[in-house]
This record gives C-alpha cells, structure tokens and sequence, in this order.
C-alpha cells in the first residue's frame, strides 16, 4: 500500500491565515515543507480519505485525476474535513461526466450524510452516499475497512481501519484519547497495523487528557499499549500527522524530535510505501 499525505495541518493550517505567531511567520518565510495545507490522504491513488476545500488544489499540486478516484472516505462533518458543496462539481454540466461513467461514491456517518444530501441530489445520480456504522466491516473499493468511533466534538466521527488483504493501516484522525468501545475492539480484536497515521494537533506537548486531538504525549502512551497487545511492533510505521500552529514544535524543521522518539513527522506530499 501507499499512503500519501495532500494535507497535513489543522483546520486553520500553517500558517493559518490570519495569524503572526512565530511558527506562522516561519513557516511563510521559509516555505516549502513549512506550508501545511488542510487534512487530506489518498491510499494506493484511488481512496481519498477527507474532502476538505483544497481537493481542487490538492489534484492541481499532486497531478490526481479526480475523476479516476471513485471512493472518498470522510472523518467527520468539520468542514476543514467535508466540504460538501463541491460535490455538486459532480454534475454533468460541470463536470463533463458521461451517462455510462462509473458513479461517485462518498463514505461516512449518518450526521456527514445529511450535509453530504442536498449536493449528492445536484449531481443527479453521479454520486451516491453510503452510510456506515461503527465497528462494521465494509467492502470499499477493493479494501476492508473499519470504521471505529473516534472522540470528538461532533455526533459520530470515525477513525479507520484499511486493509488490502496484505497490508492493513488505522487512520486516526480527528481524535483525541480512545473511547472504550473504541479501546475495547482494538483490545479484544488485536488487529496488526503495518502503518498507524496518528492526530497530532497539539504538537510534542506531554501525555494530557486534551479531550478532542491527541498530542506526542498521548501517541506515545497509546503505542505502549499497543505493543503490549501485538497490535504494533518495530515494523509499524508511526506517522504524526494534523498538526496546529497553536502548538509546539509543529514545524518540519522540529521532525527529528518525532524521529527520536521513532515517529514520522509528515509533511504536505509526503509518500510512504508500507
């Protein structure tokens, strides 16, 4: 499998567009690895996880032909993550699409549905929404996925888990520490994870209960469980990912404090074959 991060900050990214703190000075001064954009992943080229303002940008900046990626896993219904109205880009006026086109499909809970409804409806039947259930098995595209309840600040985010039959990863964001029926599944069903992408929006602060994003703290108190449980081992790929200028060590420049602790910071183009 291959994971490749198109964005890689938080909901206001970095630099965030208002702000002259100092990591969002730096990041304007120096540029390149700097520049975080909002959340958005893509498996294998072909499962696009989030759908926030910047997919248009993002398939300019990372050459993706969207209209080859079919399927389009959402988190949760924050709007740095779903940004629904450009569904109706779907239609056939816009878009061009013919009548024997394969159709669109968008994956979620039942509150990003009901955003993701009235712009499904515009494109007259290029896109369909299927909604998902938590700690339910689905066939998607040509991968296993799972979604697990994440703990945020909306009615119910998911966290995934995705596998091709070879490889499997779990895809952590926006979260912060696991619930129990999350905990519980991981902990009963001791799934193996050859690449984990954990939130990190708060940066390298310690191991505190922040309640909706996790920091470095809390990533590594989870790996400590995870190992015990064979979930991980020194082959997983432990990336820090979604990441908030309001926090520390956010920066790219900071990545050899993750890769001491033996995380991947990513950054916005980042590539990982696991």
């Amino acid at each position: 499998m291959i994971i490749k991060f198109l964005g890689t900050a938080a909901a206001e990214g970095i630099p965030a567009l208002f702000c002259r703190c100092n990591t969002c000075l730096e990041a304007r001064k120096t540029g390149g690895k700097e520049l975080r954009t909002r959340s958005q992943t893509i498996v294998d080229g072909k499962l696009m996880i989030d759908f926030p303002a910047e997919t248009y940008a993002h398939s300019l900046q990372h050459n993706i032909q969207l209209s080859q990626v079919k399927h389009y896993l959402i988190t949760h219904s924050h709007d740095d993550h779903f940004y629904p109205q450009d569904i109706a880009m779907l239609a056939k006026m816009f878009s061009g699409i013919s009548e024997n086109t394969e159709k669109f499909y968008f994956y979620g809970s039942d509150d990003v549905a009901l955003l993701a409804k009235p712009f499904i409806e515009k494109t007259f039947g290029t896109a369909d929404f299927i909604t998902l259930e938590p700690f339910k098995t689905y066939t998607i595209a040509s991968y296993s996925v799972t979604p697990l309840k994440a703990t945020h600040n909306t009615k119910t985010p998911f966290i995934y888990i995705i596998s091709d039959g070879t490889k499997q990863m779990l895809y952590a964001h926006d979260t912060g520490l696991f619930c129990k029926e999350t905990e519980d599944y991981l902990y009963n069903e001791k799934p193996y994870f050859d690449l984990i992408s954990f939130d990190c929006c708060c940066g390298t602060w310690p191991d505190v209960n922040h309640g909706t994003h996790l920091s470095l703290g809390n990533i590594k108190t989870i790996c400590e469980k995870m190992q015990k449980y064979g979930i991980i081992d020194k082959h997983t790929k432990l990336c820090c990912n979604h990441f908030s200028h309001n926090a520390s060590n956010v920066l790219y420049n900071n990545h050899k404090i993750y890769e001491d602790e033996g995380f991947i910071m990513t950054y916005d183009g980042l590539e990982i074959e696991f």
